[in-house]
Parts: C-alpha cells; sequence; structure tokens
C-alpha cells in the first residue's frame, strides 16, 4: 500500500471513530496495512483483523440473534418476571460456552454468564424487562397485540439480545487469537424501575470487572461517551381516616396529601439544574399507585411512586 492510501486509510479510520459508524453488507477486496485490514472502495474504512473477524462472526450468527430478539418481543415480561426472557439468554449463553450462574442477588431473573478467568475483565450488560401497556405486534404504528399488556417500548429485546451476542462474539474472537482474559455477560432484570443493578452491586457481582461495554438502540449507529445522572426510585405512603364520602369532615384524605406532594414537585420543577439534554436533563416523574378504590369513600391509605435523575445525589 502506498503512503498516499496508507494516509486515507488512517483518515477514514478518524473519521469513524469520532463520527456514526456503519458496517458495510457488502465489502470489497481486502488490502491488508501493517496494523489491519483495508476495506477498499467508496465506503471503504480501516478495521483491525480481530474487528473484522468478529463482524464477519455476527454475520453469521445473525440469524440466532433475530430468533432470540423476536422471541423476547413476543414474550414481553415486566420487570422482575422476565422468567422467560432470561431463560433464553442464560440457554443460549450455556449453548455458547459461557458458565451461567442464575438467580443472582436474590433477583429470580438475574443471571451472570462467564467465560474465561484471566485479566482483564470485560463486562457487558443485557436488560429484557417490558413497559406496562405497550403492547405492539412487530411493526411501525399502534398495533396491540393484547391492549393494555406489556411490550417492549424501549428495544430491550435487542438489548438483551445484541449484548448477549457481543459477549458470545468476544469470546470467539479471544480464542480465534488466543487473548487472554475474562467476558462477562451480566442479565440485569428490571432495568425500568431501578430494581436489578442496584442489588447486583450490592451482593458484589460486578466486583473484579476492569471495563464494561454498555449500548442502548437509538435511531443512529454510533460510539460515544453519555451523560448520566443520579437515579433514584422512591415510594412515598401517605396515611389519613377514613370515611364515608357523604360526611368527608370525618375523615381525613391520604389521597389529597399525595396530590399536594405532586403540585410541590410540579412547582419545583421550574428551579431544577435542567442538566445536559436530551441524555443527561433532569427528569422528576411520578405516578399515584394507590389512591383508593371508589370515590364515594375517603381513602386512608395512598401512595405516590416517584422516579426522579438529577445530576447528583444531594440534589
Amino acid at each position: 500500500m502506498n503512503q498516499e492510501k496508507s494516509l486515507t486509510c488512517l483518515t477514514k479510520l478518524d473519521n469513524r471513530l469520532h463520527g456514526s459508524f456503519r458496517c458495510p453488507r457488502e465489502r470489497g477486496p481486502l488490502e491488508i496495512c501493517p496494523a489491519g485490514i483495508f476495506l477498499s472502495g467508496e465506503r471503504g474504512f480501516f478495521l483491525q483483523p480481530e474487528k473484522a473477524w468478529q463482524i464477519d462472526f455476527l454475520d453469521g450468527y445473525q440469524k440466532r440473534m433475530v430468533e432470540i430478539a423476536k422471541g423476547i418481543w413476543g414474550f414481553a415480561e415486566l420487570g422482575m418476571e422476565e422468567v422467560l426472557s432470561s431463560a433464553l439468554l442464560e440457554e443460549e449463553l450455556g449453548r455458547q460456552g459461557f458458565s451461567v450462574k442464575k438467580g443472582v442477588a436474590g433477583l429470580p431473573t438475574a443471571f451472570v454468564a462467564s467465560w474465561g478467568g484471566e485479566r482483564p475483565v470485560s463486562g457487558i450488560l443485557a436488560e429484557y424487562d417490558a413497559l406496562p401497556g405497550l403492547s405492539n405486534r412487530p411493526v411501525p404504528r399502534r398495533d396491540p397485540v393484547l391492549e393494555g399488556a406489556p411490550g417492549h417500548g424501549c428495544g430491550h429485546n435487542l438489548f438483551g439480545t445484541a449484548s448477549m451476542a457481543a459477549a458470545v462474539s468476544l469470546k470467539s474472537m479471544m480464542e480465534k487469537f488466543r487473548l487472554p482474559g475474562t467476558v462477562k455477560c451480566f442479565g440485569t432484570p428490571a432495568e425500568e424501575v431501578c430494581i436489578g443493578k442496584p442489588y447486583m452491586a450490592r451482593d458484589g457481582c460486578f466486583r473484579g470487572v476492569d471495563a464494561f461495554l454498555d449500548w442502548h438502540p437509538d435511531f443512529q449507529t454510533t460510539a460515544y461517551y453519555r451523560t448520566c445522572n443520579a437515579y433514584a426510585s422512591v415510594r412515598y405512603t401517605f396515611r389519613g381516616l377514613s370515611a364515608h364520602g357523604n360526611k368527608p369532615w370525618l375523615g381525613r384524605s391520604a389521597l389529597e396529601g399525595a396530590e399536594v406532594m405532586g403540585v410541590a414537585v410540579n412547582f419545583l420543577r421550574g428551579h431544577l439544574d435542567p442538566g445536559q439534554p436530551p441524555e443527561g436533563a433532569s427528569t422528576l416523574n411520578y405516578t399515584y399507585t394507590r389512591c383508593g378504590q371508589y370515590p364515594n369513600v375517603i381513602p386512608d391509605t395512598a401512595e405516590a411512586w416517584y422516579i426522579y435523575r438529577l445530576p447528583t445525589r444531594p440534589e
């Protein structure tokens, strides 16, 4: 390869590292560089042999990835209920040579799949929980399978599948090129309600990992740093005194206490540090999970569930 083409190769690499990355489905002739492979042609770019090999591996693994992603989409299980989804990922990782420890941190649908035994230890996070009320067929329009049932509105069927596939391809590449290290795929349930990862961290599941790789379905394929906020999930319980609705002055409505807090929080929003939108925006969301059953009964118990993302924990 001449000097001009080498410079073009490195320029393309730099552009790919600092911008959106897209791997062409049809790759042209290969030219060997001292540090790797240059895929010639108008849309070509520079790859190390290990990365080029991994792309080929994933091309061959695509059919199985689609099967698993469709399976998790169809299961559409809420957080802490991902029995079938976690089992599907655990089974595939076991089939690919990983040692799978199920039910870690006391969470039935959490797992840690490991391969290797040396340093460095690379961790890859997988999520697979659905959201309530978002049941849908795999089409780009509203078309519920069952109205009101759970569905994957955040792409976690893709998240879990691709994280599993990344761990499998990384293991295979390390075997192929005889590279030292350990690969761990962490099945982290109930991400949408912030349950899985905190309990797994508390129980030391992430201890000893040198680097974590994470991703999320998005409108673009790229690699970059994102800003994350401190996250908290809190349920507030309000107590009152029950009474019949025709004599409400004899009671004290717990729901009214929850509503007053909601009004105050809405006023507070205008005074929050906005953070770094869109990825690192400060948010404060809530819903009422218990608020009485009959309007003709003054509720003696109410519960409000708050989830907030702020730049620091003290805030």
